[in-house]
């Protein structure tokens, strides 16, 4: 029952941890940009963003509750 349970948990976590891998790439990438154009711009994106869109963005990862997952 326990592999079972295990099996099914990680087919239903495995896309939301992939999801979260790849944003986590994209933005890591875009804390190394060197290109000064890119920088100015990514700066500006991140302080011109609503802090309702930010809260949403953070919420999307903290809300989560593994423990509501129907194994």
């Amino acid at each position: 029952m326990t592999k079972k349970a295990f099996e099914r948990y990680e087919k239903l976590q495995f896309p939301r941890s992939k999801m979260i891998v790849n944003e986590s790439l994209k933005l890591g990438k875009m804390g190394q940009l060197t290109n000064p154009v890119l920088i100015a711009f990514r700066n500006f994106a991140f302080k011109a963003m609503p802090s309702n869109l930010a809260m949403k963005m953070v919420d999307k990862y903290f809300s989560y509750r593994v423990t509501k997952i129907k194994i």
